[in-house]
């Protein structure tokens, strides 16, 4: 009987808390924060200092409630207790303090892109062609953008920069088809291996091919994608359900945290 009372006093008292969560100012991930749930729990991007954030997963039942623009949860229900409320609150004081959420309205992020099921393969094609000179002005134009800029501080203009010029292209409607974008990345390959290795530099060579494919009208996707146990983080391009810069098995391994391109 004394274990029923105060597990009857507890649920009241989760309950009287829950109720007071509607009193409290509603929050939102800021502008430049991105965020993905994982089965251990939450990682949040925030793009002004390129740091990563992990939430442990007892707090996301009441952050779900708390953060208007959090992304789509297929997260079971969990019972929130009045110590776990509190602690989430105090959680989400310190992210308001860091910029990382805002009392200020912020729109939901759009959908994730496609999960990649194969790579775009170009096979032969990069033996056979010439360094493509006619690409030679745009890609030194996209690797000197991401060169001055491959900052953690400066990622936000950069994924803004590439966000507008996919943005122009969808506009104005331009018809690629995925011929076009081969032609493209295969100029990328035969140019890049004159100026840098892609090894453990994702991040940078998927800006780079990103911005390059930008800039001749090829829409495209950017991704980062994170892992738990341990926690990794991964960039790549794709284009509709094709990879361009990575496989396909790889990617698949990490969930993504911010697509910038055709897909949003």
């Amino acid at each position: 009987m004394q274990h029923n009372s105060l597990s009857q006093r507890n649920g009241q008292a989760a309950v009287e808390a829950c109720s007071e969560v509607t009193a409290r100012r509603t929050c939102f991930l800021s502008a430049h924060s991105y965020c993905c749930e994982l089965e251990d729990g939450a990682i949040i991007l925030e793009l002004a200092t390129g740091a990563y954030v992990g939430i442990h997963a007892e707090y996301l039942p009441h952050l779900r409630i708390r953060i208007q623009n959090w992304p789509d949860s297929h997260g079971s229900a969990q019972v929130t207790t009045n110590a776990t409320i509190t602690e989430s609150e105090s959680l989400i004081s310190s992210l308001v303090d860091r910029g990382i959420l805002t009392t200020s309205p912020a729109p939901k992020r759009s959908s994730t892109p496609p999960t990649p099921v194969a790579a775009m393969t170009t096979g032969s094609a990069i033996q056979r062609s010439g360094t493509p000179a006619k690409h030679l002005m745009q890609f030194m134009m996209s690797l000197w953008t991401v060169s001055l800029r491959h900052r953690d501080d400066q990622l936000a203009s950069l994924v803004g920069l590439l966000s507008q010029r996919q943005h122009l292209i969808r506009r104005v409607q331009r018809t690629a088809t995925l011929e076009d974008a081969k032609k493209m990345l295969v100029a990328f390959l035969r140019l890049r291996i004159w100026f840098y290795t892609a090894d453990r530099r994702c991040l940078f060579d998927s800006l780079v091919l990103a911005l390059f494919l930008s800039r001749k009208k090829i829409p495209c996707t950017f991704v980062i994608g994170v892992s738990t146990k341990p926690f990794l983080a991964h960039a790549w391009v794709q284009i509709g359900e094709f990879v361009l810069n990575d496989t396909a098995e790889h990617v698949q391994t990490f969930t993504p945290i911010l697509a910038v391109g055709e897909s949003n």
